[in-house]
């Protein structure tokens, strides 16, 4: 792909002598045995990279870099990846040479390479064995351009044979070998004899399918020009397609763009086209997006740099498989660019590496894991909430249906329900999902009432899950409405008032305004009775199913009294003591003989000063007496009870507060 190999000079190289124990099990020609994976492809891969001599390892005296492979390639397979494509690289000195040859402390050694496809056998994964021929002045394989085209196809016979040989010597059932990588230059209709006769060459020593490369951004590129399609068995793309014209695209965005990209051109459609042209397996057997904003819009270039973004690369990974995994009938499978197998995949930081390489990022933890691990290997569960409805009849409840994955699983999830009561029936929101959906009950007004399990199931493929509801169904309530207070019962003393919340309650789907009205009924003979009223909250509306409320008010009266004052009223005076006492004198004191004329006068002066006695010490009391005025006893004390009546047209409920008055 052009851009993609830039031959690092100066890259310092650490290598050791100590032996590791890479604990490799050879299995032979017994690769996995692999179950239907979500994508539904036959090839679920990963491309296993290395552009150095001796970062694949060696069997026969493992460095420390065999360990540093192995452990890569466990994190691939991890993936739940079936095949790795294995990488191998010679040179041209330009892009004009003639001569293809390997490269010392760069080109992979061939016990490296024998000791690369048998790990990955080890691993339980199939190989596609990809050999790659780049220019060290740095132009694009792509470009090139030969100064003499059969000397250049000799060598190149020579290379492809040398490497088909090793293949076959290593192969097992389900390997795949390509006989060449985005020869954009020289796979055209005046170079198909050539390529006839190295594809002849290469079968004549293996016996597996082979592919080609071809390169793929866009319309009329290479992919719709290949010469000899119909000598190979299976079309590959290096399908480096742009996307949208924006950083960060949605999901949603980079599916729409697989048919319609920011050039109007619908990579889709042109892949299936090239398919039924052939009636031949098509692959990717490239494809990579870096970790880095804009990735999309150019995928071919590897030299963007704007930062960190493992978000855009999954997205753009998530999205491929959301369109292709619709295609698997035609389009066979993809290898992701790639997995780098010796020391640079530690040298890299997964949280800061802005590469194409997956590995540590979320596209290589979990996207690939969701969308390659087989059914059998992912489940999912169902949640409902709430897990238990009452419905009358004539009405209907609802619960979220969710899906959760507890194992690596992403899918469209198909909902029923079923164990319905007689008359009820069940509607999903949102059918199929892949988060939740809302599910609706509906039960007739001939619903058979009672309680009732309904199982809710959920389907992908062949993975089911299932939750449940409890589900009771009650005869139709006629409508109306209830009243009811709160607090119940008050005391107060007489002067002093106090409130009651009423609340309006309503039943069997009753709506309408309820005009509320109080009447107050006491001790006999009760005087000042209290009073209750409810100002502007009645009447109450009731619009839904939620009561309604409205503040009764009570008051009551105080005691009150008024008070005559008269004048003080004198005592009896001095004078009129010692008159008394003068009288009796006179009429006792003297003696009878002498005493007639006196008599007569004590007589007069004690009937005087007793008259006056009586005017001064008569009159109906003394001092500060009273007598005559009003008072106002205020409310009677006792218990009383106030009735609230609600009425909304025919129908009319009632409710009480007890009043105790002190």
């Amino acid at each position: 792909m052009k851009f993609k190999i830039a031959v690092s000079n100066g890259v310092v190289r650490l290598f050791a002598v100590l032996f590791v124990a890479a604990g490799l099990i050879f299995t032979g020609n017994s690769p996995r045995a692999f179950g239907q994976s979500k994508s539904g492809f036959t090839y679920n891969g990963v491309v296993y990279s290395s552009y150095w001599y001796d970062e694949y390892g060696n069997s026969e005296d493992p460095p420390v870099a065999t360990g540093v492979a192995t452990d890569s390639l466990k994190r691939l397979a991890a993936t739940g990846a079936n095949y790795a494509e294995v990488i191998v690289t010679q040179y041209m000195q330009t892009y004009t040479s003639t001569t293809i040859a390997p490269l010392v402390d760069k080109t992979p050694l061939d016990d490296q390479l024998a000791f690369a496809i048998q790990n990955v056998h080890s691993q339980g994964m199939n190989v596609v064995f990809k050999p790659h021929v780049d220019s060290l002045d740095g132009v694009w394989r792509g470009q090139l351009a030969p100064t003499n085209i059969s000397d250049w196809f000799t060598s190149y016979q020579t290379f492809i044979v040398h490497y088909a040989t090793m293949a076959q010597a290593n192969y097992v059932q389900g390997d795949v070998f390509v006989i060449g990588t985005e020869f954009a230059s020289l796979s055209g209709s005046a170079y198909q004899s050539n390529w006839e006769t190295i594809i002849s060459a290469v079968r004549a020593v293996y016996s597996g399918p082979i592919a080609y490369a071809s390169n793929a951004t866009g319309a009329g590129d290479e992919f719709t020009t290949v010469s000899f399609w119909d000598k190979v068995d299976i079309i590959g793309v290096d399908g480096y397609f742009p996307l949208t014209n924006h950083a960060d695209p949605t999901i949603a965005e980079l599916v729409a763009a697989w048919t319609n990209n920011e050039f109007g051109f619908n990579p889709v459609a042109a892949l299936q086209s090239l398919q039924s042209t052939y009636n031949k397996p098509l692959i990717f057997t490239e494809l990579g997006y870096e970790s880095t904003p804009g990735t999309n819009e150019q995928p071919y270039n590897y030299s963007l740099s704007d930062g960190y973004d493992p978000t855009e690369q999954e997205n753009c990974y998530e999205a491929f498989f959301e369109v292709f995994s619709q295609q698997n009938s035609w389009m066979k499978g993809v290898f992701w660019w790639s997995w780098p197998a010796g020391s640079s995949s530690t040298l890299y930081d997964p949280n800061t590496d802005t590469t194409l390489d997956p590995d540590g990022k979320p596209a290589g933890t979990v996207t690939l894991p969701k969308w390659y691990k087989s059914a059998a290997s992912q489940s999912f569960e169902l949640s409902a909430s709430p897990s238990s409805l009452t419905v009358i009849q004539g009405g209907s409840g609802t619960s979220t249906i969710s899906v959760t994955n507890p194992v690596e699983f992403s899918g469209v999830v198909t909902l029923a329900a079923s164990d319905l009561p007689s008359g009820v029936t069940a509607a999903f929101a949102t059918n199929p999902t892949t988060g939740s959906s809302l599910l609706t009950l509906t039960a007739s007004s001939t619903a058979a009432a009672g309680a009732a399990t309904v199982t809710i199931t959920g389907t992908v493929g062949s993975l089911t899950a299932s939750t449940t509801i409890s589900l009771t169904v009650n005869s139709a309530i006629p409508q109306g409405f209830a009243i009811s207070a709160a607090p119940t019962s008050l005391t107060v003393t007489a002067g002093v008032g106090g409130t009651s919340t009423i609340t309006v309650t309503p039943s069997g789907s009753f709506t309408g305004a309820v005009t509320l009205t109080v009447a107050v009924t006491g001790p006999s003979g009760a005087v000042n009775q209290p009073t209750a009223t409810f100002g502007s909250t009645s009447p109450v509306s009731i619009t839904g199913t939620s009561a309604g409320t409205a503040t009764l008010t009570i008051t009551t009266t105080a005691a009150t009294s008024s008070a005559l004052v008269y004048p003080k009223r004198p005592g009896v005076p001095w004078y009129a003591v010692g008159g008394a006492t003068l009288a009796c004198l006179l009429l006792f004191g003297i003696p009878a003989r002498r005493r007639r004329w006196q008599t007569m006068l004590g007589v007069v002066v004690l009937l005087v000063l007793l008259a006056g006695g009586a005017a001064a010490c008569g009159g109906g009391g003394g001092g500060n007496g009273g007598g005559g005025g009003t008072s106002n006893p205020g409310t009677t004390a006792g218990n009383y009870t106030i009735t609230v009546t609600g009425t909304s047209g025919s129908t009319t409920a009632t409710g009480t507060v007890a009043l105790t008055v002190q």
